[in-house]
């Protein structure tokens, strides 16, 4: 590359290879661009716990409130923030959270 006015042109700063997982004790990696399709999305049931990827690239942990919201017309996953995710307008749906096992 040539220089301009005799600085170097800036480097390429990639911003994010992988998301990282909510927490460092849960070692879930997901793939860069996969994302959960509509008929998979539809066969989550209501509660269940999904990772969501933002739009700025970090990943939360949520709920799955509602399959097609009356007022947004797509799923809402509730993160606990006093906020819900439109999928596909804020975020999107990456990975189901595990089920863990409740011993009694």
């Amino acid at each position: 590359m040539s220089r301009v006015n005799g600085r170097r042109p800036p480097k390429y700063v990639q911003t994010m290879n992988y998301p990282k997982p909510v927490s460092p004790d849960e070692e879930i990696t997901f793939p860069r661009q996969q994302r959960l399709t509509d008929k998979e999305i539809e066969a989550l049931p209501l509660k269940s716990d999904v990772y969501v990827r933002m739009r700025d690239g970090r990943i939360v942990k949520g709920k799955l409130v509602s399959h097609s919201d009356w007022l947004v017309g797509c799923p809402v996953v509730d993160i606990g923030e006093e906020s819900s995710v439109g999928i596909g307008y804020d975020g999107e749906i990456v990975a189901a959270a595990p089920q863990q096992e409740v011993k009694s």
